[in-house]
């Protein structure tokens, strides 16, 4: 299957949280959209104010964002986390056997990451609990 193909594959990568159509204020993927534009059609204000701080510590992946929900990997912790977009409160965690150090991607209602443990993961997006996971690596290692 070439790029293009794959691609018709995955309709459904631009969907928010609860399956609806991607808003203007989502960032469901790393730099945005399938096409990797890092940008978008919303507006800043010319003065930006701090809505919240939270600490999750050690380095950060960038995050994503769908119908409310932050999601960002904490690198060396092997953790995903998942903040409320209002408030910064944590909502989840889930923690693999091995680096997550890419970005996480909203599909369908779930969030899909790979890990250095080997294994690809899928998480339901409300609530973090593992939907499913795929060996990717060539063995199981650990």
């Amino acid at each position: 299957m070439n790029a293009a193909e794959h691609r018709r594959q995955l309709p459904g990568v631009c969907e928010r949280v609860d399956g609806a159509a991607r808003t203007d204020d989502d960032w469901p993927m790393y730099r945005r959209d399938e096409s990797r534009s890092g940008s978008s059609p919303v507006s800043v204000p010319a003065e930006l104010r701090k809505a919240w701080t939270t600490k999750l510590g050690g380095r950060l992946t960038q995050p994503v964002l769908a119908n409310g929900l932050l999601v960002v990997s904490v690198i060396d912790e092997h953790a995903v986390y998942a903040l409320d977009a209002p408030s910064g409160e944590i909502r989840w965690r889930f923690v693999t056997g091995g680096r997550v150090d890419s970005s996480p991607t909203f599909y369908k209602g779930s969030v899909l990451f790979g890990s250095a443990d080997g294994w690809v993961y899928c998480l339901r997006a409300k609530d973090g609990a593992l939907a499913w996971r795929y060996l990717a690596a060539p063995r199981d290692q650990q």
